[in-house]
């Protein structure tokens, strides 16, 4: 899905920039925030916030639209708690009474990324300045803390029993370098500002052989600061 987006708003943009002789462009400051969901079902959840620039490129004829491109920071704080998730590598084991090794534990997961935002949003010529869109944001993580938190046991499936429960491990796994968010909007538009609410999902990796990576949710508002004297039109 990613690569097709991508491909796309290069493709689109390659052709525009063919045709135009004439290229309207915006510039602004872009801050959100978005609320992630809990992981497993288990409580937990967190908060993503982006900020940075953003430029975008008027397109189209009849169907108008833009296409965006910005560098951010992205801002991770997440807390998940899970329970019964088996090991798909090393924590698995069975025995003739048919028991597994579990855990129950909660991964604490905060970093700091910088993120290319490549968009398309369509923008309405009606009364209502509204407009929609998709956006997909690659990211690469300059600062990272993990921490896992677990006990683990034997649960035998035949009497839904734990055993041999082990007291609280504490481990730092680590994470991927490289994580991703892809969402879609809807907002209202006015000369100086842009403000939408958004829905998507964003993921990154671990490195642990139980829980292997992390795709939320997300539910979030966005705020655009268009710089006034700075949109300008290219001409010949």
């Amino acid at each position: 899905m990613r690569i097709i987006l991508s491909i796309t708003i290069i493709l689109f943009t390659l052709s525009v920039v063919a045709q135009k002789s004439n290229l309207e462009f915006k510039h602004g400051l872009a801050g959100g925030i978005s609320y992630a969901n809990e992981l497993y079902g288990d409580g937990g959840g967190g908060v993503r916030a982006d900020f940075g620039y953003l430029t975008q490129l008027l397109v189209g004829r009849r169907l108008r639209g833009r296409v965006g491109v910005g560098l951010s920071m992205v801002v991770n704080n997440s807390k998940n708690n899970y329970n019964n998730i088996l090991s798909t590598r090393s924590g698995f084991r069975s025995s003739r009474d048919t028991s597994f090794a579990l855990r129950a534990g909660s991964f604490t997961t905060r970093f700091v990324a910088l993120a290319i935002p490549l968009e398309y949003r369509f923008v309405s010529d009606g009364e209502i300045p509204w407009t929609a869109g998709v956006t997909y944001r690659p990211g690469f993580v300059l600062l990272k803390s993990v921490e896992n938190e677990f006990s683990q046991y034997d649960w035998v499936w035949t009497t839904n029993q734990r055993l041999n429960e082990t007291s609280v491990i504490e481990e730092r796994p680590s994470i991927s370098r490289f994580t991703e968010a892809i969402s879609v909007n809807i907002g209202y538009e006015t000369e100086r500002l842009l403000l939408r609410l958004t829905i998507g999902r964003d993921q990154w990796d671990y490195v642990d052989d139980y829980v292997g990576g992390e795709n939320r949710w997300l539910f979030g508002v966005e705020v655009v600061k268009w710089i006034r004297g700075i949109n300008d039109k290219i001409g010949d």
